[in-house]
């Protein structure tokens, strides 16, 4: 992941575009009809807020049905397939980060908006909530679809009705997706490491 390439001073202070960003391969399972229905109750009354959502897939054609039934059209954008000078850019214009997938090892999209300065919402309990604290996002509880629905739609509102609050957890998001990087990682194992080497404990030979 390029961390600096990610860094951007964009921030929503309650004028202009409020941008929902979504990406991924366009599968059942990652939840993009989910995302889709949620951003539809949360943008029903309002002009200033848009849904891009990034990636190709086999559910396209859903997807693109389900926008036009919820009369979003002039809502919702579909990118398709970006390369990853326009992924980033597309990342770096929007204003929080929307992942509802139940299974996604790994989870990228996560740490890319989370350097970024994107907030996240994202269901509890699936492998993205482990990078996403209650200072970078909402984590939102899996129980009914209208109960979880319910809680995506409140998280969305809440970012949008506080620029002040979405300001500080973007700084927050910047700070805290350091830890994600492999460097830093590796870095944090060798000084571990080292700190062991020079330890008493190893010295007095009760590691072996």
């Amino acid at each position: 992941m390029d961390w600096e390439a990610l860094a951007t001073d964009r921030r929503y202070d309650g004028r202009g575009r409020f941008v929902v960003f979504m990406a991924g391969r366009l599968v059942h399972w990652k939840g993009f009809g989910f995302g889709i229905e949620a951003f539809s109750r949360f943008a029903h009354d309002k002009d200033d807020v848009e849904l891009r959502i990034i990636g190709e897939g086999p559910e396209i054609r859903f997807l693109k049905r389900l926008v036009k039934r919820r009369g979003l059209a002039r809502k919702v954008s579909f990118l398709g397939g970006l390369d990853k000078a326009r992924y980033q850019h597309e990342l770096k214009e929007a204003t929080v980060s929307l992942f509802p997938s139940l299974h996604e090892p790994g989870a990228f999209v996560v740490v890319e908006s989370l350097a970024a300065g994107k907030p996240v919402i994202c269901f509890d309990g699936a492998e993205p909530a482990t990078e996403v604290s209650d200072k970078t996002g909402y984590r939102i509880p899996m129980k009914t679809a209208d109960a979880s629905l319910a809680g995506f739609v409140t998280a969305l509102e809440c970012l949008y009705s506080n620029p002040r609050s979405l300001s500080l957890m973007s700084v927050e998001c910047r700070r805290q997706s350091h830890k994600f990087i492999w460097e830093k990682r590796l870095s944090s194992l060798s000084e571990s490491y080292e700190k062991m080497m020079s330890s008493n404990v190893l010295r007095c030979g009760c590691v072996r």
